[in-house]
């Protein structure tokens, strides 16, 4: 799950950095306590949001 999300914003934004994205993934992961790919959905739209 995570990786497939850091692929796809990786491939969407590659000077951002698997790094960068992974960091944002953990921030995320400390407001939730249960990541499902529902809640990655919304919040890769955030992150696609916030990078445009």
């Amino acid at each position: 799950m995570l990786q497939s999300f850091i692929e796809d914003i990786n491939c969407e934004y590659p000077k951002l950095g698997k790094v960068a994205i992974y960091k944002m993934f953990c921030s995320l992961k400390g407001k939730h306590k249960f990541l499902d790919s529902n809640i990655l959905l919304q919040h890769s739209q955030v992150f696609r949001a916030f990078f445009i």
